[in-house]
């Protein structure tokens, strides 16, 4: 390229002339950007360069973590789902008689269990006797919804006029959460891990 030509392209250019449009996603994790719902798009402007990030629509709702499945009896209704649907219990809640909760978890195609997440794809199960179930006084929740914004949800449901039975905890060590009526009273749980 000659010196003059190569003048006309510097600036905004390298000094081939190239001029990205866009940031390569490797160059976004180097620099820290680790979130892949955000896209950075370079425009340039002669002397001025603009950043402009535009945020891709993200799910409410990213999957069922737990059913919560109420029985006479903890202790031999571990060991029914344990026979049949193959599920182990974890070890947060030894199995003995008498127990008033147990989580049973599904292993994958490995033998491996995984933990519960915002992408987990197959939920846990919650066995509770009828009287850990009702310890409010209420039915148990059917099942515990993931979501990345507990925040956001919780101010739609407040604004659509949802009935919410518990606000969201503070400093909950597991993540946030929030129970939540449907019209006919069926309990929800929301969670963000």
């Amino acid at each position: 390229m000659t010196q003059i030509a190569r003048k006309g392209v510097l600036g905004n250019k390298n000094s081939d002339g190239y001029k990205p449009h866009r940031i390569p996603n490797a160059l976004k994790v180097i620099h820290g950007q680790t979130n892949p719902s955000l896209e950075v798009v370079m425009m340039t402007n002669d002397s001025q360069l603009e950043e402009t990030i535009s945020e891709s629509k993200v799910e409410d709702i990213a999957g069922i973590t737990c059913l919560y499945i109420p029985v006479k009896n903890v202790y031999e209704s571990v060991k029914w789902y344990e026979k049949n649907l193959r599920c182990e219990p974890t070890s947060n809640n030894p199995v003995v008689p008498g127990m008033g909760i147990s989580i049973m978890r599904f292993p994958d195609h490995n033998g491996q269990i995984s933990e519960a997440g915002l992408r987990s794809t197959v939920p846990a199960l919650f066995l509770i006797t009828a009287k850990e179930a009702s310890y409010n006084g209420e039915r148990p929740a059917i099942a515990c919804f993931t979501t990345p914004r507990i925040q956001e949800m919780f101010n739609r449901f407040k604004e659509n006029g949802v009935n919410i039975v518990t606000e969201i905890p503070e400093d909950r060590p597991c993540g946030p959460n929030f129970s939540f009526c449907d019209p006919d009273g069926n309990l929800f749980e929301l969670w963000q891990p």
